[in-house]
């Protein structure tokens, strides 16, 4: 009742004041206004005053809009994002074999069987020498033969597009080395029943077309020294030496890793993801070979001054190695009925802002909280995990950081002896290293079906970790038959 006097009240105050102005205006003027003049000051003029008042005060006293609620639409668009993202969190990629040629031992099961004893020890070389002329220490591998894959690729390099390229003694070492490798893998890879499937075709001579066969990635890791030349040769080549176990020549990819994916760990991961994605059969061999068994390898360490020795405990140590992976997804591990792999997870990796190399404590902090997460995308208990896996070298700073690391992540564990390093069987080899802690994990999860961390810190910037474990459905199978038994 209040407010509707007040209102009363101020219309009134509205049309006296208006009326007021109006007939003082009339006196002063001595002007006698006409009838329309009348209807429009004193009515219309008025009301308007009034209407233009009363969406003033509305416009001013009405509250602030707050966040208009989500839609349904957009409430369910949110939630399959999230839904989305923790599915893809659970995605992996099936490690089915794993191929290493190192100075330790030329399997991986050979290899982590010295690792874990811890007898691998470096050598002096017999051959390479320091500026002073004395013996370095190496990782090579003794009584290496090379001369008939020099034969091979000097007789296919005829055929390619560069028959003029030529190659230095520590790249015919490391194609020789690859060459293993991709032989003992891709005899594997062609035990898949499409390549079965076409191979007897084709010796019944009934073979019209071979695309039904699956698409095969293939992936060389060369060294970065390497120039682009030498890098696509070299993996043109490990393509024509899978065709010879039955892969159709057009049915093999040749996957070129981008620089972004520089790390072995990064680049197996976007292949997890896009497979997932695409919903695609995924079937791959990766290959990762380098040698640094050369004199001027050495001299040009030397020269950086960045040649290990005991007055540069910092320095690399020459060495060789090749290491390769067989990968496919769940289904063409069946396919491929081998019995025995390992699951990848989804891996994660960042870069320091602080390099490894510089003067100063190195933090752990970023690699403790990869390895963090990598432990929980793969929902793995960390007391499950009894062995890590590492690509780094004997330089303090990484043997600091991965120490760290496992202090603070797995107390259970002991640094010196439950987390071995690659590169005592390879030398200082980045990406080989990491490939090589790759197959060392994938043998420890075949030898004790175990989880396994494997963890990268050989560069000096980059950072990256992942779980490697049975596969989930052979875990719940053997648990299934486990509790039956009992």
């Amino acid at each position: 009742m209040r407010a509707l006097l007040m209102r009363v009240v101020g219309i009134g105050t509205i049309f006296l004041l208006v009326w007021l102005v109006v007939v003082i205006y009339w006196q002063n003027t001595s002007r006698l206004p006409s009838e329309s003049e009348l209807v429009l000051y004193l009515g219309v003029v008025p009301l308007v005053l009034v209407g233009a008042g009363w969406g003033v005060m509305k416009l001013v006293s009405q509250p602030q809009a707050g966040p208009a609620a989500p839609s349904d639409a957009t409430k369910q668009t949110e939630d399959l994002r999230k839904h989305n993202a923790e599915q893809e969190r659970e995605w992996t990629l099936n490690i089915v074999a794993s191929s290493l040629q190192t100075s330790a031992g030329t399997s991986s099961s050979e290899v982590l069987s010295k690792l874990q004893a811890g007898d691998i020890d470096f050598e002096l070389d017999p051959e390479l020498k320091n500026s002073e002329g004395f013996p370095v220490f190496s990782a090579r591998i003794a009584e290496l033969e090379d001369s008939e894959t020099r034969a091979v690729i000097a007789e296919w390099q005829k055929t390619s597009m560069q028959p003029d390229l030529q190659w230095s003694e520590s790249q015919y070492r490391a194609l020789h080395l690859a060459a293993l490798s991709t032989n003992e893998l891709a005899s594997l890879a062609s035990e898949h029943p499409d390549v079965q499937r076409c191979l007897k075709q084709k010796e019944e001579g009934r073979l019209k077309k071979d695309d039904t066969v699956l698409p095969l990635r293939l992936i060389g890791l060369w060294p970065r020294q390497w120039s682009e030349a030498h890098q696509s040769m070299a993996s043109a080549w490990l393509k024509s030496l899978i065709v010879q176990y039955g892969w159709p020549e057009h049915r093999i990819l040749v996957q070129k890793a981008k620089t972004e994916q520089a790390n072995p760990i990064s680049l197996l991961d976007e292949i997890n993801v896009s497979a997932h994605r695409m919903q695609l059969p995924t079937i791959g061999i990766l290959v990762a070979s380098d040698s640094g068994i050369q004199q001027e390898y050495v001299d040009a360490l030397a020269a950086k001054n960045n040649l290990f020795g005991g007055k540069n405990t910092q320095g690399s140590r020459p060495g060789e190695a090749a290491a390769g992976l067989l990968f496919a997804d769940a289904e063409q591990s069946k396919m491929l009925g081998t019995g025995q792999c390992s699951s990848l997870h989804r891996a994660s990796w960042a870069s320091r802002e602080k390099s490894a190399d510089e003067k100063g404590r190195v933090s752990a902090d970023l690699l403790g909280s990869l390895v963090g997460l990598a432990v929980e995308i793969s929902k793995v208990e960390v007391s499950k995990i009894q062995l890590i896996s590492a690509d780094n070298d004997h330089r303090p700073s990484r043997e600091s950081e991965l120490a760290e690391m496992v202090t603070k992540t797995f107390p259970d564990l002991d640094a010196a002896k439950d987390a071995l390093k690659a590169a005592q069987a390879c030398g200082s080899l980045p990406q080989i290293t990491t490939v090589a802690a790759l197959c060392i994990a994938h043998q420890y999860v075949i030898n004790e079906q175990l989880p396994v961390l494997c963890a990268s810190l050989h560069d000096p910037l980059l950072r990256a970790a992942v779980v490697l474990r049975v596969p989930f459905e052979i875990d719940i199978k053997d648990k299934s038959d486990t509790a039956k038994a009992a």
